[in-house]
């Protein structure tokens, strides 16, 4: 059987549309894959993020927003003033996945790597995070604070120490070097208390007690504020052994009998009260709690009490109406007036670091090695402290701004984290 040749077919005008439609309909797929593996997605801060556009090809919608792992569901941009962008979490195939590509630059957004419509998270740190007082309470009656790093970085913190009742607390700053993921535990004193009978309590964190004199004017210290590595109760061993920095309380002020100096929280050392005729109540040092001693009053007037580590000294039934601040070491108590609370910071020039087992190592720098340089330290009258007092600085104000010149810290403590690098 003779086969005839292949007879070859002219294609149709109809047939020719048919094949340059395809062929250009595989072009565009072909376009679209090589687009999409390669595709970056931005999202503008200053846009509406819910179902939001992005790219040209697919939309990634935010399903939330999270700021310091609270989702904030009344936010439509991106909270770029005082926060900044940790991690995205993306709906990929029936669940959310961690490992997403997320880079944050020029206040925009940009995720990789995705072929179709997706829905993610993006999660935010604030770049400052304050610490406020928390009273004690019979439920929680060490109200300690905890700032989980968001990321690793520098960062700088400061730290306000309470007022005593009548002398001001002192303020502390400095900048570290912190993992993601660690863990500070922050303890931010309370203001001594006044006008009680009985004993009155003094600030939490190491304000030291007052006895009530029946005219009832009578003060406490005010409490330290400072940042451990170690949670526990206030006054644990461990834990204060685990400070890293500390801003002393002012110690408790009741009426100026002849007084030459006044109780303020210290820097390396708490500031005493000065009473040639009832005598001194010196504020904790590096090493010891305060001390006082009595004057030249016949009878001498009250007790003599020392402040201890972590500890401003209690005001004993004698006519003590003055507790001394906490501190590093609290300050030591005498009759009408008590003095100040010494501050600390690892790392600062006149510090000094004990280790697990409590001995002083001589050294600035506290065991573990954290260590904060730019360091400042400013007692409750208003000084700038290096090993040794110097001149007047304005202090800080938590509140904004600044205290005047000579004035330190009122009310309660305070406590500000803040991103720097």
């Amino acid at each position: 059987m003779r086969l005839k040749p292949f007879k070859k077919e002219k294609l149709t005008n109809k047939q020719k549309k048919i094949l340059i439609a395809l062929s250009s309909l595989c072009f565009i797929f072909l376009f679209i894959a090589i687009y999409q593996s390669f595709a970056a997605y931005n999202i503008k801060h200053s846009e509406t993020i819910v179902d939001a556009k992005v790219g040209s090809m697919y939309d990634i919608r935010v399903l939330a927003i999270y700021l310091d792992g609270e989702h904030q569901p009344n936010m439509t941009t991106f909270p770029t003033d005082n926060a900044f962008f940790t991690h995205v979490r993306c709906y990929v195939e029936g669940e959310f996945r961690e490992n997403i590509i997320g880079i944050w630059e020029n206040d925009s957004l940009e995720i990789s790597g995705f072929t179709s419509k997706t829905d993610c998270n993006v999660y935010f740190v604030s770049t400052i995070r304050n610490f406020a007082y928390i009273a004690p309470t019979a439920d929680n009656p060490n109200p300690f604070q905890t700032f989980t790093v968001p990321s690793t970085g520098e960062y700088q913190i400061e730290l306000w120490g309470a007022q005593g009742r009548g002398n001001n607390g002192g303020y502390v700053r400095g900048r570290i070097n912190l993992n993601a993921g660690q863990v500070l535990y922050i303890y931010v004193g309370g203001q001594g208390f006044h006008n009680r009978a009985g004993t009155i309590p003094g600030g939490w964190n190491g304000g030291g007690n007052a006895w009530g004199n029946p005219d009832g004017n009578n003060n406490s210290g005010g409490g330290a504020t400072d940042v451990r590595l170690t949670a526990g109760d206030w006054n644990d061993t461990n834990s204060l052994r685990n400070r890293i920095m500390v801003a002393g309380g002012g110690g408790g002020f009741v009426v100026d009998a002849g007084y030459t100096q006044f109780g303020a929280a210290g820097g390396v050392t708490g500031i005493a009260c000065l009473s040639s005729f009832f005598g001194n109540a010196n504020g904790g040092t590096q090493t010891a709690g305060g001390t006082a001693a009595f004057g030249t009053h016949s009878p001498p007037s009250g007790v003599t009490v020392q402040g201890s580590f972590g500890q401003g000294a209690n005001g004993m039934p004698g006519n003590n109406r003055s507790g001394g601040g906490g501190g590093y070491y609290g300050g030591g108590s005498l009759m009408y007036c008590a003095g100040g609370g010494s501050s600390f910071i690892s790392g600062h020039a006149g510090s000094n670091a004990v280790n697990a087992a409590g001995t002083h190592l001589n050294s600035p720098n506290h065991p573990s090695g954290k260590i904060f340089t730019n360091t400042i330290m400013i007692d409750g009258a208003g000084f700038r402290w290096t090993n040794v007092r110097g001149a007047q600085q304005q202090m800080p104000n938590p509140a904004g701004g600044f205290y005047a010149l000579g004035e330190g810290n009122f009310g309660h403590g305070h406590a500000r984290i803040t991103r720097v690098g």
